[in-house]
């Protein structure tokens, strides 16, 4: 449902660019996506179309959340200094990153979706393949691709980057996926696509372990 909400309220903004609440939903989806940088502009926009106190308050209050998921901490200090104007009981923290973006399931494949899952966890992938296969003649999922990539890079079947290529837009802040996107990229001895990835990673998280294993395996491909 969050792909569904995401469209529409970038539709909202088409034809309204002066209402705050579009740009404030926007900024709350793409903390849920993880992908701060989005965050941190729709925030932006949404103060910058706000009109009155409380809405600038809202908004502050995850501005300065955003900022600092983002790596940003001088704009993270301002936002909250500014905040704290507003409300002087306002709470500095910052809650830890949430993974649950995988959780949110679709609404209109949901019964199809938590069906195949099901399926995955008991380790029936041809049941969980053809009820995912399903879902996307209903409502073409990046949820449903991505789970239809897990599927198919556990049988080394190279069609996965087909569906991982459709996850991608969704999930591409998620080092876990990337790390398998980056595997089969390099299986399939794709390696300009593989440094890219490995690149996107090393900026979300430098120190993910799996870096350097892609890393040797990407040079000693590129230097046989």
């Amino acid at each position: 449902m969050i792909s569904v909400q995401l469209l529409f309220f970038l539709k909202c903004i088409e034809y309204n660019k002066k209402n705050y609440y579009p740009y404030f939903v926007l900024g709350e989806i793409n903390i849920i996506k993880k992908d701060f940088k989005s965050a941190v502009h729709y925030y932006e926009q949404a103060l910058k179309m706000s009109e009155n106190v409380k809405e600038r308050q809202n908004i502050l209050s995850k501005l300065f959340i955003a900022y600092a998921y983002n790596g940003e901490s001088e704009l993270s200090k301002k936002s909250f200094a500014e905040l704290k104007k507003i409300n002087s009981s306002a709470s500095a923290v910052v809650p830890e990153i949430s993974d649950n973006y995988i959780d949110y399931v679709p609404y209109f494949v949901k019964d199809e979706i938590i069906e195949a899952k099901k399926f995955m966890a008991s380790g029936e992938d041809d049941n969980a393949l053809a009820l995912l296969k399903k879902s996307l003649d209903i409502w073409d999922t990046p949820l449903a691709n991505r789970y239809i990539g897990d599927i198919l890079f556990k049988k080394r079947n190279h069609s996965l980057l087909y569906y991982y290529i459709k996850a991608y837009p969704d999930f591409k802040t998620d080092p876990t996926f990337l790390n398998t996107l980056c595997i089969a990229y390099l299986v399939n001895r794709q390696t300009d696509n593989a440094a890219r990835i490995i690149s996107e990673m090393k900026t979300l998280n430098p120190n993910y372990s799996e870096i350097p294993k892609l890393e040797s395996i990407l040079k000693s491909m590129k230097n046989p």
